[in-house]
């Protein structure tokens, strides 16, 4: 979002060649914002373009508002329904858009409230031309310190056509890496992903990242670390049961080969400073 050549708030967008972003292009006025700010972006309706979805105000009360893509613009706001039951996890962890149904259009997917007030992980499913009602996909949980801090994101783990979400949380005492894995019976079923990790730049550094950096269709794990000549990309490719180092054995989950490893910035995706 930034300012109009002729004043006024607008979306700003560089469409990419595949290499480069272009020159700065305006696609449409923003609409105003109620008290969660949180900006998303992803296709809501299935067209493959994605969209962006905001927490607005409709008739004077919180809603759902969804700007669809042109291709070349994003039409005015649309309400795209309520449904919302937050919780106090909610602001913390963050709100996620993904296809966790596998039909093509993203969903809603947030820690919220389900029946009886109780803490869920609430799923508000894309009807093409908004979001339907939220109901509970589960409540599995945990969650440690870093969760907190680096929140969740969302990917396809496993290859199945419908996308997870991912966490630092704990598993058997220990910290680890927590999916969330989508199923056909709109329910998440909690697996180990591994453990090996180094995040201590990564809170500074944006938090971690999921993408599909090999293009096998599995979603990878990407964050920023300290190496010897500086910033640097650490990836972690998804072996669809767990994460294993890019470029070499998979993961080995001891302290001590951490050293080790970080002699070796060329299994990382390349070096650039941070400004």
């Amino acid at each position: 979002m930034g300012r109009c050549a002729g004043g006024g708030r607008c979306w700003l967008v560089h469409l990419s060649d595949g290499t480069t972003p272009g020159p700065v292009q305006e696609w449409g006025v923003p609409p105003d914002y109620a008290t969660n700010g949180q900006l998303l972006a992803g296709d809501v309706n299935g067209d493959g373009l994605d969209d962006i979805v905001a927490r607005g105000t409709c008739d004077d009360q919180e809603c759902w508002l969804v700007q669809f893509s042109t291709g070349a613009g994003f039409a005015p706001p649309t309400p795209a329904g309520d449904g919302a039951y937050f919780s106090d996890s909610t602001g913390a962890l963050g709100i996620g858009l993904a296809d966790v149904t596998g039909d093509g259009m993203d969903d809603l997917v947030y820690r919220g409230l389900c029946g009886q007030r109780r803490p869920c992980w609430r799923v508000q499913q894309s009807t093409g031309a908004g979001f339907a009602s939220g109901m509970s996909w589960g409540n599995t949980t945990g969650f440690a310190a870093s969760t907190l801090a680096f929140g969740f994101r969302t990917g396809d783990l496993n290859g199945d056509g419908r996308e997870d979400v991912l966490y630092r949380g704990e598993c058997n005492e220990e910290e680890c890496w927590r999916a969330l894995i989508a199923s056909p019976d709109n329910a998440f079923m909690a697996r180990y992903w591994g453990s090996d990790a180094l995040l201590a730049a990564a809170a500074s550094s944006g938090g971690f990242h999921t993408a599909d950096v090999d293009a096998n269709g599995l979603s990878d794990l990407v964050y920023r670390v300290d190496c010897e000549t500086g910033m640097c990309w650490d990836v972690m490719l998804s072996t669809g049961t767990g994460f294993m180092r890019a470029g070499s054995d998979p993961i080995i989950d001891h302290v001590e080969t951490r050293p080790a490893f970080l002699k070796h910035p060329e299994r990382r995706l390349g070096t650039t400073a941070l400004s």
